[in-house]
């Protein structure tokens, strides 16, 4: 029972309230699925939740999903309280997030996605947080980077 109700948490971030919807106003769409125009996505529209930022990716990004109960990232993510992961269609981009305030990341939605102006194939990582009032997107922290290549290892 508790594990279906850890799914509908995380799952009705994806779907949200008529009440966060109404305040969650997108001024530009995602136009391309990669790291530049992601970046020029949250920057425009401002947003300042994360619950908004999901609200305001496309569908077909929203649905493409799958739910984690192991995570060596820097979101942590259990049976109880999955990490969700949203995919593009075309894979460009993959953003993460998890749905519990007590786990570690649940502040913050970690990105991989396309740097399309270096190359077709080059990937970057980043972190969509909260920096004064609304998001932003910081590419490549260190955080990441460290991360990742520990787990590579």
């Amino acid at each position: 029972m508790y594990l279906k109700f850890s799914f509908f948490i995380v799952f009705s971030l994806l779907i949200h309230s008529t009440a966060v919807a109404d305040s969650c106003s997108i001024k530009r769409p995602l136009l391309r699925n990669d790291m530049e125009d992601l970046k020029s996505f949250i920057d425009d529209n401002q947003f300042k939740s994360i619950e908004c930022f999901l609200e305001g990716l496309p569908t077909s990004i929203r649905t493409i999903r799958a739910y984690v109960k192991d995570s060596l990232s820097l979101q942590e993510a259990s049976l109880k309280n999955p990490r969700a992961v949203l995919a593009a269609s075309d894979g460009g981009i993959f953003a993460t997030f998890n749905g519990d305030r007590k786990q570690k990341g649940y502040d913050e939605v970690e990105i991989l996605a396309l740097d399309k102006n270096e190359s077709p194939t080059k990937w970057v990582t980043g972190i969509v947080k909260k920096q004064g009032n609304s998001l932003k997107l910081i590419q490549n922290p260190e955080k990441c980077i460290f991360r990742y290549r520990q787990s590579l290892l």
